[in-house]
């Protein structure tokens, strides 16, 4: 009688060892796409339309909130150059990746700053490495400038989607 449940307990034990081995799926994404950038500081150049001086805000996380003086009813041309912990230049590398990635301007209230980005990707969706910048009126006031890092980025991305790569503050005085 023993002998005859042996072969039943292996197929039995196997089976229980195959259901165990294949249920078990591995959660690591095999293409989990590029990691968030590792951005330590970013330069936004402004030129102005016409004359006017460069400007030129430096930011690191390491430093207090950067400012800008821009001059009321005027265009600028704008350049976010980001750069990693080395000092390395790695804005290609995000323009790359524009496809999962976006820059959101977002100036205070009462700040009459408008952003326009100028540049796109793949999808001919926004990006905002580059962009214009137009003044209205005189006031003071802040702008967050955000790079958000959002593997699925569709038609409707936004600032509250995704990791942020970068987030910093500028002190802006319009006059």
């Amino acid at each position: 009688m023993k002998k005859l449940f042996r072969p039943y307990l292996t197929f039995l034990l196997l089976g229980s060892l195959l259901v165990a081995t294949t249920s078990c799926k591995d959660d690591d994404d095999p293409n989990p796409g590029p990691e968030p950038e590792d951005i330590a500081s970013a330069r936004l150049t402004l030129e102005p339309e016409g004359k006017g001086a460069l400007i030129t805000i430096n930011y690191s996380a390491s430093q207090q909130q950067p400012g800008a003086l821009l001059l009321a009813s005027k265009s600028y041309s704008g350049v976010l150059t980001l750069y990693d912990a080395e000092g390395n230049d790695i804005t290609s590398e995000i323009s790359q990746d524009a496809n999962m990635h976006e820059v959101f301007y977002e100036p205070s209230a009462g700040l009459g700053i408008t952003v326009q980005k100028t540049d796109t990707d793949g999808n001919n969706r926004p990006v905002g490495l580059t962009t214009t910048l137009t003044t209205t009126n005189a006031g003071t006031g802040t702008m967050r400038v955000v790079l958000k890092h959002q593997p699925d980025k569709g038609a409707t991305s936004d600032v509250n989607k995704g990791s942020s790569d970068l987030d910093m503050t500028v002190n802006v005085v319009v006059q």
